[in-house]
């Protein structure tokens, strides 16, 4: 157990890799590739993703869609 979020995403990582028999050499390695910065910036960019395709993308079709329905009963 953690209190340091980047910590526990390490720890994480370890464990996934030491449960993989072509990975296990790699766990060393860990440390050296998770950064505060790495992790931080790959979880900016999955929860933008996200948003996007889970929020944003459902709502701007249906705003299309009510877009080209004025622009029909204009027309």
């Amino acid at each position: 157990m953690t209190n340091h979020d980047i910590k526990a995403v390490e720890y994480y990582v370890k464990d996934y890799l030491k449960s993989k028999e072509m990975l296990k050499e790699l766990v060393e390695f860990v440390h050296f590739t998770c950064t505060s910065e790495d992790i931080n910036n790959i979880s900016h960019a999955l929860m933008l993703k996200e948003s996007k395709d889970k929020c944003m993308l459902p709502e701007l079709s249906i705003l299309s869609g009510q877009l080209d329905k004025m622009i029909d009963d204009v027309l």
